[in-house]
């Protein structure tokens, strides 16, 4: 008997600066490293990853506020991974959104769950998710 892959449609949210060349990551205590903030939304249910990823950043978890975010779509990503939550393999269908933050967000400011990346350092990081490498 064959089981079906289990599948996840997930809004990204990636804060970009362009001026220092860093992406904003937040530690992730549920998977154990640096990631893109990111939540499952349903299409079926006319939910959508730009409004999804906005949600996401304004969520009471994310220790930022960001009042004047807007975002926009950017890319979609999909890669098969070991769901350790599940324990089973899933196939996580990423709608990379790119947020304009709408400020400044200085590094001295952060809250200790958030750090700027560049996207060398976000590679070579053995503390940022898998996930978040491949998107």
């Amino acid at each position: 008997m064959t089981e079906s892959l289990r599948h996840r449609t997930v809004a990204v949210s990636v804060i970009y600066d362009e001026a220092a060349d860093s992406f904003l990551l937040w530690n992730n205590k549920r998977w154990n490293g640096y990631a893109f903030p990111m939540k499952n939304f349903d299409e079926a249910e006319n939910a959508n990853a730009t409004q999804t990823a906005l949600d996401v950043i304004e969520s009471r978890e994310f220790p930022l506020s960001l009042p004047k975010a807007a975002a926009s779509p950017l890319d979609r990503h999909g890669e098969c991974e070991f769901s350790e939550g599940a324990h089973q393999y899933t196939y996580y269908d990423y709608h990379v959104v790119r947020i304009d933050a709408g400020e400044s967000i200085p590094a001295a400011k952060l809250d200790p769950d958030l750090a700027w990346f560049t996207y060398e350092h976000l590679l070579a990081a053995p503390n940022v998710t898998s996930s978040t490498k491949s998107i």
